[in-house]
């Protein structure tokens, strides 16, 4: 969903709906804080709101540029953001392994016969 939240939120900022258009990128960026193109977004943004103490903060936090004076720094971020993005990762892993879990304990339960409150009972002993 974020890139084309994304694209929304362009669309939003170049016909000047820029309260959307930053509320959208706030999403983006609070799912992808590494979005090179989000972070970009809110700096802009921000300035065209005549919030310039928040277009700082959001261009200090993007891609720093390919001068070799900030190569450093370049790589840093890109490791930062890397490890916010394993980080991430990780955590949507987990999400999905416990919903998947939690789907095969409800089947095992059914099929067991070991029932808890609010689970539909099936009598099958009149059949055997």
């Amino acid at each position: 969903w974020i890139e084309p939240a994304y694209h929304l939120a362009n669309l939003l900022a170049t016909t000047d709906r820029l309260t959307e258009s930053k509320a959208w990128t706030e999403e983006i960026l609070a799912e992808k804080p590494w979005h090179v193109g989000a972070l970009s977004m809110m700096r802009i943004v921000c300035l065209r709101l005549n919030d310039e103490e928040a277009a700082m903060k959001w261009a200090v936090k993007g891609l720093p540029g390919l001068s070799p004076q900030s190569r450093t720094w370049r790589s840093e971020w890109v490791q930062e953001n890397m490890d916010l993005a394993k980080e991430k990762l990780a955590e949507l892993q987990k999400d999905l392994t416990d919903k998947i879990v939690a789907k095969i304990e409800i089947s095992v339960r059914i099929t067991s016969g070991v029932m808890t409150e609010g689970m539909i009972v099936f009598d099958d002993s009149a059949w055997q």
